[in-house]
């Protein structure tokens, strides 16, 4: 170590103390100071204890991030089990796909949207519908024998016409 005048120690030490009494600077003359002589850091119990503090912050943000994101993917797995319910797998991939390039995380909302770009299939299980054609019945008298198969007859017709002429 070179030589230093008392008058270079003294104001060295005067700096040292403005530098460790600043609580802008503390913490990093401190940190500086831990380094080349960790036994005189030792000595500063508020900054062993700051340090302390600092990591349990530390420890509890990352858990609790963790948790966050446990509780996240738990929400998430549980939406696309719901869909698995009322959706083929394909079906749920493909709802994905809507749902990555629209950038949403909500499996419902994907849902509704696939749904929206997508026309239902028609029902397996529907019962047959009477034919739509309409036959005015021939005379008076047919139509009074069956006012309600005529009446049906023509709904329906009307019904399927409608529905070809909706535009989708």
């Amino acid at each position: 170590m070179p030589e230093i005048s008392a008058e270079a120690l003294a104001e060295l030490g005067r700096l040292a103390l403005q530098v460790g009494h600043d609580p802008k600077t503390r913490r990093d003359f401190f940190k500086a100071v831990q380094k080349v002589a960790p036994e005189r850091y030792a000595a500063q119990a508020d900054m062993v204890m700051q340090d302390q503090l600092d990591t349990l912050r530390e420890e509890l943000a990352t858990e609790r991030l963790q948790r966050k994101g446990d509780e996240i993917r738990v929400r998430t797995e549980a939406a696309r089990a719901a869909l698995l319910s009322r959706y083929s797998d394909d079906d749920v991939k493909k709802i994905e796909a809507i749902m990555s390039e629209v950038g949403i995380s909500d499996y419902e909302r994907g849902a509704r949207l696939y749904a929206s770009e997508v026309a239902p299939a028609a029902p397996a299980n529907s019962p047959p519908r009477p034919s739509p054609k309409f036959d005015f019945p021939t005379g008076f008298d047919a139509l009074v024998k069956d006012p309600q198969g005529a009446a049906r007859e023509t709904a329906f017709a009307v019904i399927d016409e409608l529905k070809k002429a909706r535009p989708r």
